[in-house]
């Protein structure tokens, strides 16, 4: 999930003539919406997971002892809450690489050695003539593909009734269908890729400057006693704080690979939707475990804990109207090179099969609603 970020505005003053600087530099008339005004952007929560937790304690908790002022048993509380919140962190790590990695040796493989295998059935008997020559040749893998201008769509009735309805049920045989639910889990993993990737930004940006000592480290926030904001960092803690970020940010970077893989070698278009779910369970395990076992009051200090933002105010400009947009159109850029180059799922896939499954389909859906 992405991390959210508190705003106040901020007015900004207009030259004499009320016109104002785009982002290329060239003067405009300011528009009629927000009348000159800026957004200050005064501080990004930290994410409601187990890292964020983590984050979170080790900050506050360091600048409490670091400040002194509090009795001996209070310090141990610090201590303990702080070893726990270290070792909840490394068993939801655990957790989501023991998945993954098994997944990788357990799930993923039979999928694929399946998936293979319906294809080269269906390439090996579609691609041969009348005389029974087979036109195919064998993949890196050793599965048959056709040659171009041999397909014979006649062939498709001399398959077994198994081999008919798996090869029609191959994702790439219906590639909308296919590259929707791949930009949908796109779109998820950049969410935590991007809120991840901020939040390191601006734990190592100047906005977040070192400092001498943890004591320096947090300061109230204005209305709000119960609330911090991070306005520094020794080197050690930005170091180690940035540490702790990389772990789930290259979980997240393996499961949009691996789970890409995984379901563009799902041989079925409900389990293909339902694998995509579990695929997220994933992603948002340290949520769901920060959710389920976390107290109230360290839950409340972690979404009262604030962060420098890497700039402070955000103007009307291109860049700030449009610029995440990018990360659409990067999802969208992803899942349709993933389908069509970087996919080896099945490698030099002649996509064969659509039209050749459409009566097929067409009559499994008239029997449906029949």
């Amino acid at each position: 999930m992405s991390y959210p970020a508190v705003y106040r505005q901020q007015e900004v003053e207009e030259d004499d003539q009320g016109l104002l600087t785009n982002c290329f530099g060239i003067a405009s008339d300011s528009d009629d919406e927000g009348g000159g005004e800026a957004i200050q952007i005064t501080g990004q929560l930290l994410p409601p997971t187990i890292t964020g937790m983590f984050v979170a304690t080790l900050i506050r908790d360091a600048h409490k002892l670091s400040t002194g002022g509090i009795s001996a048993w209070h310090a141990i509380l610090k201590v303990g809450r702080f070893n726990v919140a270290f070792w909840a962190y490394l068993f939801v790590m655990f957790l989501q690489i023991f998945v993954v990695v098994e997944m990788k040796i357990l799930v993923t493989p039979m999928y694929v050695s399946s998936i293979r295998s319906t294809y080269d059935a269906f390439e090996s008997v579609m691609y041969t003539d009348a005389s029974g020559v087979a036109h195919t040749y064998n993949t890196v893998n050793g599965f048959a593909r056709g040659i171009g201008g041999h397909l014979d769509e006649q062939n498709f009735n001399l398959l077994s009734a198994d081999v008919q309805a798996e090869a029609c049920r191959i994702p790439l045989s219906q590639p909308m269908y296919l590259f929707v639910i791949l930009l949908l889990w796109t779109l998820t993993c950049f969410d935590n890729i991007r809120g991840i990737g901020s939040t390191i930004m601006r734990v190592l940006w100047f906005s977040t400057p070192c400092v001498d000592s943890m004591a320096d480290a947090l300061q109230t926030v204005k209305d709000d006693p119960n609330a911090r904001n991070v306005v520094g960092l020794t080197c050690t803690f930005k170091i180690l704080i940035t540490i702790t970020l990389c772990g789930p940010l290259l979980v997240a970077i393996l499961l949009l690979w691996l789970g890409s893989r995984w379901l563009l070698a799902t041989v079925g278009f409900d389990i293909l939707l339902l694998n995509s779910v579990a695929l997220e369970f994933i992603l948002l395990l340290p949520e769901l475990i920060y959710t389920a076992i976390v107290p109230l009051r360290t839950r409340y200090e972690v979404e009262n804990t604030y962060i420098n933002p890497v700039t402070p105010e955000e103007h009307r400009n291109f860049f700030s109207y449009f610029g995440t947009f990018g990360f659409g159109i990067l999802a969208i850029a992803y899942a349709l090179l993933y389908m069509f180059v970087f996919q080896q799922v099945l490698p030099d896939y002649n996509w064969d099969v659509h039209e050749v499954c459409e009566t097929f389909l067409e009559k499994i859906r008239s029997g449906m609603a029949g």
